[in-house]
């Protein structure tokens, strides 16, 4: 498994957490009637604030191998700008040629 399909695991388990939660307390409210056993607004905070730092920790990984990825992109056109235009070349023909089948 990749490092993007773990995190991305990880944000499904948090979140399937979070509702296996609000599924038995709302299951034990209704077997109680309305007794103390809701989640107190700051427990449903602390549950959101929690999943909303997991996203953004998540997106600015992603924007950092983003960036990496730019990067070394942009050597390798520096390297090799004859071979990169030779590529981008082909691969547009490429797709030009697919279109066209249509």
């Amino acid at each position: 498994m990749t490092a993007t399909q773990k995190e991305i695991k990880a944000l499904k388990d948090d979140i399937d957490q979070i509702k296996n939660l609000l599924v038995d307390q709302s299951e034990e409210a209704l077997a109680n009637g309305r007794s103390k056993t809701m989640l107190t607004r700051e427990e449903i905070a602390g549950l959101a604030n929690k999943a909303g730092q997991s996203v953004r920790s998540f997106v600015g990984q992603k924007s950092q191998q983003i960036g990496q990825a730019r990067d070394a992109c942009e050597s390798q056109i520096k390297q090799r700008p004859f071979l990169t235009t030779a590529a981008a070349f082909a691969g547009g023909a490429l797709l030009v040629g697919l279109l066209k089948r249509k």
